[in-house]
């Protein structure tokens, strides 16, 4: 399937940067969609919403809802009018 771009929601918003330093303040954002998780972590997924989207940005998805839902979290680590890339964030 394809990006639904009114499905990415800001929630929270953070500091600038940890040392303080001026910058983009950090966002919180959730996103739904019935994708499952190898297509909305395939290369240039989010790309139509690079002006949304920061290097250092969380996005929390509720990913597979048509099917067996599932969780999955992201962090942005670029940004650019030519691609947006994240990286899952793995907990142990």
């Amino acid at each position: 399937m394809a990006l639904t771009p009114n499905s990415l929601t800001a929630i929270a918003f953070g500091s600038t940067r940890p040392n303080g330093a001026a910058g983009h303040r950090r966002k919180l954002h959730l996103y739904v969609s019935d994708d499952t998780h190898a297509t909305v972590s395939g290369a240039d997924y989010f790309n139509a919403l690079y002006e949304q989207l920061n290097p250092g940005d969380i996005i929390l998805a509720a990913l597979n809802l048509g099917a067996t839902p599932e969780l999955r979290a992201y962090i942005v680590t670029a940004s650019s009018s030519t691609a947006v890339t994240i990286a899952q964030i793995q907990t142990t």
